[in-house]
């Protein structure tokens, strides 16, 4: 089971994608890799840090422009390129193609351009799509997980964010 972990890269609630990762690990087993962008900072950065920790098979979609590294999907070939802008975009298309699942930790009121546009992709494969985004409401935590992105159905499981494991 591929589960791409995608998020803003100001996301600094790492617990939540420890347990996230902890929790897709005992349901999964060794079938499970985690899937990245390979970005230094916030969701992706933790996806790396946790899955490594708790003995994940661990695979990223890093940019053509940057060098292939010991986690990198794609024929060395493939990286060391000139900086574009678009090695970016063409990064969340494969990553895309790749994954079976999308996790993407957003914080609420947050823009983040990458995981929108892996979103997207993923979207347009049919992909299942869980974005996790925090409402403080009445100091209690909601969770939407989108269940048919394609519809924009947004369905409430309450207080216990964990439920949303049940759905893949």
């Amino acid at each position: 089971m591929k589960i791409g972990i995608t998020g803003s890269n100001g996301y600094q609630n790492y617990r939540k994608v420890k347990d996230t990762i902890f929790m897709l690990k005992q349901k999964f087993k060794e079938d499970l890799i985690i899937v990245s962008a390979g970005t230094l900072n916030g969701a992706d950065k933790y996806a790396k840090k946790y899955a490594m920790e708790l003995g994940c098979k661990y695979v990223e979609f890093n940019p053509a422009h940057t060098p292939k590294n010991l986690y990198s999907a794609l024929h060395e070939n493939y990286y060391g390129k000139k900086y574009n802008v678009k090695y970016f975009f063409h990064r969340n298309q494969m990553m895309a193609k790749y994954i079976d699942y999308l996790i993407a930790f957003i914080p609420e009121g947050k823009k983040s351009s990458s995981s929108e546009h892996t979103i997207k992709e993923s979207k347009k494969l049919n992909k299942k799509i869980v974005i996790i985004s925090w409402l403080k409401i009445y100091k209690y935590i909601f969770i939407y997980v989108i269940q048919e992105i394609s519809y924009g159905t947004k369905i409430n499981i309450g207080k216990s964010w964990y439920r949303f494991l049940e759905w893949f």
